[in-house]
């Protein structure tokens, strides 16, 4: 059994689901990765651009700002890595997020991975969630690493208090992303709580990005899925398997087409979906759609 309780809070910085675009991303070779940022723009144009995202004192400004930025490409990355993490106005925060989301892509991943020691908390929590998202499974090393520190830490006395629960979370969601399963059982504790629909595009993202590392944290979910009787620990593997399992796990999710809460029946469907046939998860079914379905799916994987 992986299932652990972890403290939950919102996932800093992650985006709304609407506004993420599905994952998997490619998952690059090495030699695609990025050394270097692109040229970097003037430091006057840049940080006039970063006081439009900044201020926004209109819709206009925004949007200029926002423009200004795509042209700068991600020339504009460690500008707005350094204002992120002096910025103490979370509005203005998210924006500056929202445009490093906008230029950076999953050739940056090593550039980004360079922040995870950044000295400034939010620098460093964006860094993580973003390679999360992107996905790069030759960090995994060093994500493992990282993940083992912040349990040795948060068992001694005198270094504790310096994993804070956003750190250890993003850390969790990092390491999982790169096909690790040495912090799936926080995970599945995120997935399993009401606190999901906060962190659900970046769970997606990085659970998606495990799966197309390999099989090996899928075939735990399924085993996972297996186990359990709980509801919450049900729903849990079942939101994670939609996005890193592949079709050999659509046996292990069949019982759950059966399953007497409607929201666990509705998760097995959208996992099959997903796994199987490639297609989206329905984001509403009724109960009695859900019946329906269930008995199609049923009839083609023989559960």
């Amino acid at each position: 059994m992986l299932l652990c309780t972890v403290a939950l809070l919102p996932l800093v910085g992650a985006p709304d689901a609407a506004a993420l675009v599905r994952p998997p991303a490619a998952v690059l070779v090495e030699d695609e990765k990025a050394t270097e940022w692109a040229d970097q723009p003037g430091k006057k144009a840049l940080t006039k651009t970063i006081g439009k995202l900044r201020k926004a004192a209109s819709d206009e400004m925004l949007r200029q700002g926002r423009e200004e930025v795509l042209a700068f490409g991600s020339g504009a990355a460690p500008g707005l890595l350094a204002a992120l993490g002096k910025e103490k106005d979370e509005d203005a925060a998210a924006r500056f997020r929202e445009a490093l989301d906008s230029i950076t892509k999953p050739a940056h991943t090593r550039l980004l991975a360079a922040e995870f020691d950044a000295k400034r908390a939010p620098t460093q929590l964006y860094a993580m969630r973003r390679v999360a998202e992107l996905g790069d499974p030759g960090l995994r090393e060093d994500a493992e690493a990282r993940w083992s520190e912040l349990q040795e830490m948060k068992a001694d006395p005198k270094r504790k208090k310096k994993v804070t629960e956003e750190l250890e979370l993003h850390a969790a969601v990092l390491t999982l992303s790169t096909g690790s399963p040495a912090s799936l059982a926080a995970c599945l504790t995120v997935a399993g709580d009401k606190a999901y629909k906060r962190w659900e595009p970046t769970l997606d993202a990085a659970a998606a990005n495990a799966g197309a590392a390999g099989a090996e944290v899928g075939d735990l979910l399924a085993e996972e899925l297996s186990s359990q009787s709980e509801m919450r620990e049900r729903l849990a593997a079942l939101r994670l398997l939609t996005w890193a399992g592949h079709e050999a796990h659509a046996k292990a999710i069949a019982p759950a087409l059966d399953a007497r809460e409607n929201n666990v029946k509705i998760e097995a469907i959208n996992a099959l979906r997903r796994i199987v046939d490639g297609e989206e998860p329905i984001a509403r079914l009724s109960a009695f759609a859900a019946i329906e379905e269930a008995g199609k799916w049923k009839k083609r994987i023989g559960g």
